[in-house]
């Protein structure tokens, strides 16, 4: 549901209990699909639902980084950085420094 961006699927998943942060085999988890292929209202739904905005997926990245490596827009990073911490990423910078 996540992947394909089907809100009325996530509805009833997760009004049936589904766990919002269960991780596939690569430990990505719904929400980082939803970021990377630009699903807004999925994310929203994932997020208010509970998702971990901080998970990361075997290569390290959060839902936020894949955003930003996909087809996100910025209304969509802006969401899924409203309440994420500022935690070191790849490559050692914070979320906020910027490179020198």
């Amino acid at each position: 549901a996540a992947f394909s961006g089907h809100t009325e699927v996530l509805h009833v998943l997760i009004e049936a209990g589904a766990d919002v942060n269960a991780r596939d085999v690569q430990q990505g988890t719904a929400l980082h699909f939803a970021a990377f292929n630009n699903h807004m209202e999925v994310a929203r739904m994932l997020i208010e639902a509970g998702a971990d905005v901080d998970a990361r997926e075997l290569g390290g990245s959060t839902a936020l980084q894949l955003a930003s490596e996909g087809k996100a827009d910025v209304r969509l990073m802006a969401l899924l950085g409203h309440d994420a911490p500022k935690t070191k990423r790849r490559g050692g910078r914070k979320r906020k420094q910027k490179r020198k």
